[in-house]
């Protein structure tokens, strides 16, 4: 069962599983109208309110939409594990949506698939298949002036494409870095909000690139990373 992701008061179709996804992820655990659902930070949920929002970015209190848009289940609690385990997800044909419940929950919620939008300039080693151990993983998500989502993707570093190794060191070093990739590869417009999600802090020439980027497109960028158990936020030209 499905529902256009452009459309929350839209109606539920049947839609085909167009391909399935295995790979090893960090699990957030979230605490949802007394149940426990295993997800990762960077799936998105529907939100009332606020529309597509990561999980990782999900605060107590936000209402995730279900099978009846009118109908909402309250977010209580969410836990960061640092369990790594298998994981599993889907692509579904034309609406990119489908919904997580069981029928003796009494409710489902609306979840996206993590459709990649396509881009002009590929990403070496991106999309939701996995995360690399060996490099810094980052999830990049993108939202209009609207606040509707039209980019999701993960990042790795590392693994320079040919381009990025003619620079030299330590230009080419520091052009493989997540957010240096991001910013190259995701044009930004004004008004709209870049938010990455990373592992570690942003390093000075990373934060050098991400404010330039926001002056040059009037876009916000927002970078998030979890240090001592605790999400630390930087935001650009701040």
């Amino acid at each position: 069962m499905s529902r256009d992701e452009q459309d929350p008061s839209g109606p539920l179709a049947w839609k085909k599983v167009e391909e399935t996804f295995e790979r090893v992820g960090l699990v957030l655990e979230l605490e949802v109208g007394g149940r426990t659902i295993g997800t990762t930070a960077e799936h998105p949920f529907y939100v009332l309110g606020k529309g597509w929002t990561a999980a990782g970015e999900l605060k107590p209190g936000d209402r995730i939409v279900g099978l009846d848009p009118r109908e909402s289940v309250s977010v209580t609690a969410l836990r960061l594990t640092g369990r790594q385990e298998k994981l599993y997800n889907l692509r579904v044909a034309d609406y990119h949506t489908y919904f997580v419940g069981d029928a003796a929950w009494g409710f489902a919620l609306w979840a996206h698939n993590e459709y990649n939008a396509p881009t002009s300039s590929p990403v070496p080693r991106l999309g939701p298949r996995g995360v690399d151990p060996a490099h810094h993983n980052a999830n990049i998500m993108v939202r209009d002036a609207s606040g509707r989502l039209r980019h999701h993707e993960r990042i790795v570093s590392g693994n320079m494409t040919p381009e990025e190794q003619a620079l030299g060191f330590p230009r080419n070093t520091l052009a493989s870095h997540t957010e240096a990739r991001a910013i190259r590869n995701i044009p930004l417009h004004r008004g709209e909000t870049m938010i990455i999600t990373g592992q570690r802090p942003p390093c000075p020439t990373c934060k050098g690139i991400m404010n330039q980027a926001a002056r040059e497109s009037g876009a916000t960028i927002i970078y998030r990373w979890r240090e001592n158990g605790v999400t630390r936020t930087w935001t650009a030209g701040n």
